[in-house]
Parts: C-alpha cells; structure tokens; sequence
C-alpha cells in the first residue's frame, strides 16, 4: 500500500484526524496508531506554549519494494 497522508489537529474534536491524499478521513488500524502518536506530540507542543491549531503533518508511506525471486 502506498501513498501520502496529512495529519491534523481537528479542533471540534481536540484530537488528530489523518486524511488521504484525496482528503478523505481514515479510520483504519494505521490511522489510528497515527493519531495516538501525533496526538501525545501535539499535547506536547500545547504544554511548550505551541498552537495545536497550527500542527500539520505529511507523512508519505515509502515505496513498495519488489519481492525477492524465490
């Protein structure tokens, strides 16, 4: 699987949402290991004086890797 995903604060929420490419919201197992993360960094970052608001993250998969003849 591959492709490019944004993470952001959700203010209405107060927690972290991850988006595909496209925008639309993910919930599956790898988004939500994302938002628990990101969401301690951003806690983080709002104790250190820091706007949540402001906290955007991409994050690209990396490349599938062929498999190995066999």
């Amino acid at each position: 699987m591959s492709g490019r995903y944004e993470a952001r604060f959700d203010a209405g929420l107060g927690d972290m949402r991850v988006f595909d490419g496209d925008g639309t919201p993910l919930t599956d197992d790898d988004a939500v290991y994302l938002v628990n993360m990101l969401g301690e960094t951003v806690d983080e970052m709002d104790r250190r004086g820091f706007d949540p608001d402001s906290a955007r993250f991409h994050i690209d998969r990396r490349p599938e890797q062929p498999s190995a003849p066999g």
